[in-house]
Formats: structure tokens, sequence, C-alpha cells
């Protein structure tokens, strides 16, 4: 657990800009009314017997999904469904839509259009087992059942979707539901080109209101410092909003030729700058008003940066770095508020076809170091050595001599080849002798996303020495293997043994984490400080061949690459696939803070590295700004002290980005660069209040094993209180000490060393929450006397009742006597208290609802009336309850402390 550090207080100069609330994202304010109809299961009518609703489990893109539930009848004839009416869609060709069932054989579809024309459609290919994409054209319908005036099917005026009951495709009487989402229709050319002209006047509209208001900002902020923390979040905002203006042209002038959907992009852009350019102004004005003792906080110089206490620290303040992968301009990022950059130098750039050497490496992070210089960014480099190229191989076939390495894109080599290691070597020799030590430089990434699977090239003798280091005589291997070996000479991999296993994927990432070490002592002959880690791709998962907590062991930064994502998305369509994101949530962030929050509890004294935060999903395009704000704003609260927003590259500005290219829309949304933005140069400014969080000791200790890790974790999260993660490792270290309950999810497994620290614990008082099925088995699957202490300390020892996790841990705490000071009743309100060395206490909230709150507020001593809420320096009145919109962070100093 980190040490308890006295902190002072540090008191916002100024009021913040733009509350959660504010980060106005357009969505569909100027998109064809008709889509949204046809998506919206209010509009679609059930026939008898038949229920349609919202599905609130699966969400295909942006759009809910509709479930229609069908009672299959086999004793009657005819089919049904649901119907849409009054369309008046003219100028279309037909339409398309997303379904999936797994069980009925196809399904009909009947349109009608205004004149009266009336046709049948087939949709057959299903059942299936993933959504599947149908379109119906209107021209070649398989039965025109009526005819209009003009004879044709030429509109779409309504649309029916139902099953035929006596159908053998219908396998049998039951209720059936299908899953209906996407539903687009297909315009015809000309209706295109002519919706796009109206958009692109829509537009035009847009921006000619939104260059005065840009106007009338800079107007306001004329004379101010952009890095005076009183106006920086408002000059980055106008930065952005400049940007824009420029940008949506880009994609207005493209999409009006080309794609509506990039033209859509630009109207809500200009929309962004309309709604949210007023208030700013606005709040500078009241901001230039009031009076100042004249003292001006400036933002600190990103160059220099030390490690202290597992932080970033400029001279004796701590500071959060908040960045972007691969910027579009230096100048832009740093104008936008951002005080990070991270960027790519890969081997491949250290050698010439023939295998001579070349410095271009060198040369490019030398530049971007000095534009880190110039721009006041600390930079993160990845110095990939991923990057082989086939002249490489072809003079060091010893690299992967099977090809099997080559399947694998960023650790593409046996890490032991002697020819491997001569490459690294001259490359890193060249490369870091150049940018050592440079004051710009914040961190060294050395591998890309690790990964690596067990293999067979490895050397006997090593294995052998490892094997005896893991279990110190044969018998004892022998145990664990259900084996009957000599000698350690003597032992082969065994793949049907479980503990074979075992063993060789701790051995899979001991020769890692001898190879990271040997790579690291090349970089420090020439730099001496700058924190080495590595990526490892996102959840919270343990990596194959990268275990985090032996990774530390030889590194200087905990590194990760998350996926923090709004809840409004989900990656498949298909039911119940990946994880479930709980619809009511503003935000899915269980795969950043658990990672956060393991790294942590097992490295305290170490920095957490976010260098690639995929801050919304691949292809969406309306992340909320709150859902941006809360992210960025608990990932610092958690224990993060850098992140890097993927990505910095705009299309219209970089060539290879393609204009309907979906990787590269954070440039495209400038409600999340805001909000990013914001929350970053809040937490700089507030970084010392930030860090009494992450370094905060817990009460509570939740062990890191188990299928129902995960379950028993999120059932922790909301309970208001700090909980920290406790590896087997770790327990057998001692770090159980200080805590008061120890938490054990179902089917937990532990060795029995650390059953007895645990045993050690109960002896001294200690409380324990023991799921079901848990701590019976050690790693190698051998039963351990778990039993024995369940006996002899049941008065000490809580089990699950009842079928509420959530309840039983919440009472479990009270009776383990965790002190909890405040209380929320917010479902989905997080919320956390530090008591410092003066008695003041430090408070904050994040409302991860989808909707405003008013939470009720239960205190363990006195009722606090009133707290100073250090992002808007304003006092807030709690009380018995605080109204919490969805995304909105408050940080409140409770006490009397001045300083």
């Amino acid at each position: 657990m980190r040490k308890k550090m006295t902190m002072k207080m540090v008191v916002a100069v100024g009021m913040s800009i733009c509350l959660g609330s504010a980060f106005a994202t357009p969505r569909d304010l100027y998109r064809m009314p008709v889509e949204k109809k046809l998506n919206d299961a209010a509009q679609w009518k059930a026939d008898p017997g038949c229920k349609v609703e919202r599905s609130p489990a699966i969400v295909a893109g942006n759009i809910s999904t509709i479930e229609l539930e069908v009672p299959i009848d086999k004793a009657k004839a005819g089919s049904s469904g649901m119907t849409i009416k009054n369309l008046n869609i003219q100028n279309a060709t037909g339409f398309s839509f997303n379904v999936f069932n797994k069980r009925v054989g196809y399904i009909d579809v009947f349109v009608a259009d205004k004149d009266g024309t009336a046709a049948q459609f087939y949709i057959m290919g299903l059942p299936s087992s993933e959504w599947k994409e149908y379109e119906v054209k209107l021209a070649e319908p398989a039965v025109i059942f009526r005819k209009g005036a003009n004879g044709k099917l030429d509109g779409i005026d309504s649309v029916t979707f139902a099953i035929t009951h006596q159908a053998g495709e219908t396998m049998q009487d039951q209720f059936e539901s299908l899953f209906f989402g996407q539903l687009k229709v297909a315009w015809t050319d000309a209706a295109i080109e002519k919706n796009r002209l109206v958009m692109k006047t829509q537009y035009d509209s847009l921006v000619t209101q939104a260059k005065p208001l840009v106007k009338q900002l800079t107007k306001e902020l004329a004379g101010t410092n952009a890095d005076d923390y009183r106006f920086a979040v408002a000059n980055a905002a106008l930065a952005i909003a400049r940007d824009t203006l420029g940008w949506s042209k880009l994609d207005a002038d493209w999409g009006v030729k080309n794609h509506d959907r990039v033209l859509q992009d630009a109207i809500d852009q200009a929309a962004w700058i309309i709604s949210t350019c007023p208030k700013i102004t606005q709040e500078v004005k009241t901001l230039k008003s009031q009076a100042t003792d004249g003292k001006i906080q400036l933002r600190p110089v990103m160059q220099n940066l030390k490690v202290k206490n597992g932080n970033y620290y400029v001279g004796d303040k701590p500071v959060i770095i908040t960045g972007m992968l691969n910027p579009w301009s230096y100048s832009g990022l740093r104008a936008q508020g951002f005080n990070g950059v991270a960027l790519e130098q890969g081997i491949h750039k250290g050698f010439k076809k023939n295998m001579e050497t070349r410095d271009q490496a060198a040369k490019d992070a030398l530049g971007f170091l000095e534009n880190c210089r110039k721009n006041n960014l600390a930079g993160d480099i990845l110095a990939t050595i991923h990057y082989l190229q086939d002249y490489m191989y072809k003079a060091k076939p010893d690299i992967d001599p099977s090809g099997f390495w080559k399947g694998h894109p960023f650790m593409p080599f046996n890490i032991e080849s002697k020819g491997f290691r001569e490459l690294v070597k001259t490359f890193l020799d060249q490369f870091v002798s150049a940018i050592g030590d440079n004051p710009s430089l914040a961190s060294l990434d050395l591998i890309n996303e690790l990964w690596r699977r067990d293999y067979s090239d490895y050397k006997p003798e090593d294995y052998h020495a490892f094997l005896k280091k893991q279990h110190g005589d044969i018998a004892r291997l022998n145990k664990c293997w259900g084996s009957d070996f000599k000698s350690f000479a003597d032992v082969e991999h065994d793949p049907s043994s479980y503990g074979a296993r075992y063993d060789m994927g701790l051995f899979t990432t001991d020769r890692v984490v001898r190879f990271l070490a040997w790579e690291k002592s090349v970089i420090r002959k020439h730099d001496k400080e700058t924190p080495c880690y590595v990526k490892i791709h996102g959840g919270w998962i343990e990596v194959v061949g990268g275990n985090k907590e032996s990774l530390n062991d030889v590194l200087d930064a905990s590194g990760l690459d998350s996926y923090p994502e709004t809840g409004d998305w989900k990656r498949s369509l298909a039911p119940g696939a990946n994880r479930a994101i709980n619809p009511e949530m503003l935000s899915d962030f269980w795969t950043q803070t658990m990672t956060i929050d393991y790294y942590n509890s097992i490295a305290p004294d170490k920095l957490v590295i976010d260098s690639e935060n995929h801050i919304m999903p691949y292809t969406y395009k309306k992340v909320l700004g709150n859902h941006v704000y809360g992210m960025v704003w608990q990932g610092a609260l958690h224990g993060r002290d850098a992140t890097y927003l993927w990505i910095g590259s705009r299309r219209g500005i970089h060539p290879w980005v393609k204009m309907a290219n979906d990787d590269f829309l954070l440039l495209a949304q400038p409600w999340v660069l805001h909000a990013a933005s914001k929350a970053g140069i809040e937490q700089e400014r507030l970084a010392e209040n930030v860090v009494a969080f992450q370094n905060a000791p817990s009460e509570v200790a939740l062990l890191f094993s188990g299928p129902e890790l995960t379950k028993t974790y999120k059932a922790m999260f909301f309970q208001d209180v700090n909980v920290k993660f406790i590896t087997d490792r770790m327990l057998k270290e001692g770090k159980l000490d200080k805590c008061k309950l120890l938490v054990i999810p179902g089917n937990a497994i532990v060795s029995e060393d650390a059953l007895a620290k645990i045993g050690t614990f109960l002896k001294k008082g200690g409380k324990v929450f023991w799921s079901n099925n848990a701590l019976e088995r050690d790693h190698y699957g051998l039963a351990i006397p778990s039993e024995k202490l369940l006996k002899k300390y049941a008065r000490s020892i809580k089990r699950p009742e009842g079928a509420s996790l959530v309840k039983t841990l919440d009472k479990t705490l009270d009776w383990a006597g965790v002190e909890r000071p405040i209380r929320s009743s917010g479902k989905y309100v997080e919320l956390r208290t530090v008591t410092m060395n003066n008695g003041n206490k430090l408070l904050y909230m994040i409302n991860f609802s989808k909707s405003t709150e008013t939470v009720e507020l239960k205190y363990s001593g006195k009722t606090v009336k009133t707290a100073l809420d250090l992002i808007t320096n304003q006092t807030v009145k709690l009380g018995n309850s605080i109204t919490l919109e969805p995304g909105m962070v408050r940080l409140l100093h409770i006490g009397n402390d001045k300083n």
C-alpha cells in the first residue's frame, strides 16, 4: 500500500468552464426523421397476441434494437408480427435491416406505398447464430397483391414484418422473439444528391452562426494567458472551436460530393460550436468581473519530470499527463489544452536493406522531443522492436527458424535468439544514446501490446532451472504434475498434465521478464532515469506471457491499452456476445478501473501509464462528452498518471487517413476533445488532491483470483469504500496486515502458503468474506486445508447469503467495522473519501447513471452542511442530499483548512 502522505490543499483560483452537463453532443438533429421513426419500437404496432418493445440489452450502433415477440400457434393460419404506417417515403429503392433469430426459417415482409400498391417479400437465409443484414428491393417483390394508381411499388408508406404460423420453417409452437436493428432506407441517387445539398445548406447556415460566436469568444479572451488556470479551459475550448471550423469545412466539402455520413459529421461539429461558445464566453465574462489578489497560477513546464512515490512531479508538485498519440500538430495539441504526446519509432528505421545501420529513428525521435520542448509537452516514445523486415529475418535466421512467430504481430521473434538480441542492442545503442535522459522524454514503451504464447524454442537447462526454483525438490513437482521424474534434468513438458501447463505458462512469463530485464539493461547504459514499461492490451484479464505482477519486478511503470466505452454502444449486435454492457450506466468503465486498481495495488510505488486510451469505440461517432469527462477524471483518481488518447491523426489533413475511415474519429468529435481537455487541465491543477486518492490506504482487500472476481469487484464498487486487490504473492509477503476485511471471490484459488497467511490474519482479528467453493485447491489443483480455517474462525468469517451479493457485501463491510464516513444512495454514484493528516477530508463523487440523480447522503459522524468544490472553486451545499448530472464529477474539500 502507498504511504499516507501529508497533503496541502490546492484550491482553484477561478471557477471552471463548462460543467459535465455542458458537453453538448449533437444527436440526430438534422438526420432524416423517417429512419429514426423506423428504429423506434414505439412506432410499431403489434398484431394481437404479439409484443413489440425496445430491447435494453442489445444496441446496434446508436440505434436501439426492436424486439418482436410472436406466439407461434400451429392451429392458426396466416402470419403475425408488427406494422409501421404513415412513413411517406418517396425516392427510395428499398430498405435494409438487421435481424437475429436462431430458430425461425424465414420472415414475411409486406410493403405498401402511398397510392395503394401492396407487395410481399420473402426474407430467406434464417435461422442464424449471429446478426444478418437483409435488403428489400422495391423493384423485386415476390408477390404484388394490390396495384395502386400507377400499378407499381414506388415508395414506402407501411411495412409489416411477420412470421407464418404453419410454415415448416417455424420450428414449433412457442413464444418466438426476433430482434430487428439498423433499419435504413436505400434512397435513389437523385434523392441522395438532393439530401446532401440540403445538408450542405444546413451546414453553411450553422457555420454562418458559428463564426461570430468564435470571434466573440476570441475577443473576450484577448489579453488572457492560455497557461493561466483561470482561463486555460476557455482558451483550450477556443482552440478546439477554431480548429473545428476548419476541419468541419474539409468534411463538408468532401461529404457533399461523396458521403452524407461525413457531411453529417460536419453538421454536428458546427452545431457543437453554436451550443458551446456562448456559454464559455459568458463564463469568461464572469471570471473577468471577479476580484483577484493579482497572483497568477500557471500551468507547469512539462520537461524534466521526476518520479516520486509512484507519481510524476514537476519540482515539488505532482502532475497528471493527459495527451494524445500521433498528433496532427504539436502546437495545436498544446493549444487545445493537452500536456502530453506519444509517438512510435521502430527498429525498421535502424537498418538499411543491406543491414547497414542508419540513424533515421534517432533523428525522428529527436525531432519529436524538440517539438515537445517547444510546445511544453511531455513525450512518450514507443521504441518498438516488432517491425522486423524480411531482410532482417534473412540476415538473422535464428530470429524465427520455424516461422511460428511471424504470426504474432507484436512479438514476432524468439526472445532468446542471439541474432535478434544483436539487432535490438544495435538499434537501442544508437537510438537511446541519442535521446537518453532528454528533458522532454517522460517514458519509454518497450513492447506494444505484449502477448506471448508458450512455445518449444526454450533451452531445456533454463526450463529445468525454473522448475527447480518453483518447486524446490522433484517430489514436489511430481505431486503437482502427477508424474514420476527422478530428477529435474529428466523433466520434459507434458501438455496432458494440468500442473505442467500451469508451470509452462509461468515459465513463458519468466522468459519474457528476463528478456525485458536484458533490454532495460541496454537502455540504462544510455538513459539512467526514464521510466520503462510495456503496454498490455485492453481488458483487465492477465495476458498470455504477460503476468503484470512479474513484469513489474523489472519495469519502472505499469502500462495498459484500455477501452473505457460508453454505455450506449455494444461491440457486437448478437445477444449475449462479448461482455454485457449495463444499459442503465453512462459508461462501461470496468476495463479501466480494474486494470488501474490492480496496478495500483501490486505496484503502488510505480507509475500507471495508459498509452493507448480508446476513450471511444471504433466507428462510433456519438460518444457523449460527459462520458469522456467522467472517464478521464475517474482514471486519474484511481491511479493513472498519464493517458494518451487514440488518436490525433485526422482525415483531410493526413493523406494516409481516408475520408470515410472510422478509426480516426477523435478529432471529428470536438465535444470529446473539449471534455478530455477540460478534465486534463483540472487534474493538472488539482494534482496534489488527485494523488491523495491514488495513494490512499484501504481497509478492504479483494483477492485477485477466481471466475467470480469481476462479479465481486462490481458488487463492491458502489459501496463508497476504497478497495485494493491482493494477490497470492502479496498474501505471502504479509501485505494483508493493515486491512480489516479480506473479500474472497467464489471459486478463488490460493497456494497453501497464502492460505496460512489468511489464517494468521484471522488469528489477529481480521475479518473474511468467504464466497462459495473458494480456497478449496491451489493452482495445481491440489486440495488445501481450508476447512480447518472455516471451522476454527467461524465467528470471523461471513458467507454469502440471499440473492444479492451487493447487499450481502454492504452488511459485511459494516460487520467488519470498515470506515465509510459518507454514504450515497446513488445506484451508480462512485464515492470515495480520504481523511487527511490534519483531519480534513477529501471527497469525490461521479454519477455514472444516464439520468440526473438526487442522491441521499448519510454520515457516520456529524452532518456536513457545506463543502468547497475544488473543480469550480464554489461552495456546495451538502446536508442530506446532492443532485448530480450524468458524468458530473465533484471533488470536494470538507474541513476548515484555508490553505
